[in-house]
C-alpha cells in the first residue's frame, strides 16, 4: 500500500506573549500578540507485507517532508 497526505494550516494564532503598549509615557505589556502561520507537509507511506513458507516479513515507511 502507497499512500500520500497534503496538511497546511494558514491563518494567525495567539501566543502566551503580551505586546507593549504605551499611554501617558508609560509603557504596560498588556497588548495581545499574535503570530502568523503557514505550515505545508508532504506526508508518503509505504506499507509492504509478504507471506512465504509460513513466514511473514512485513515493511513500513513514513516520510514526512514539512515546511
Amino acid at each position: 500500500m502507497v499512500g500520500y497526505e497534503y496538511q497546511f494550516k494558514e491563518g494567525v494564532e495567539s501566543t502566551l506573549e503580551w505586546g507593549p503598549v504605551q499611554s501617558k509615557g508609560d509603557t504596560k505589556n498588556i497588548y495581545p500578540a499574535s503570530k502568523s502561520i503557514d505550515e505545508h507537509t508532504h506526508i508518503v507511506k509505504f506499507d509492504l507485507t509478504q507471506e512465504f513458507d509460513g513466514w511473514r516479513v512485513e515493511d513500513n515507511a513514513r516520510v514526512e517532508l514539512y515546511d
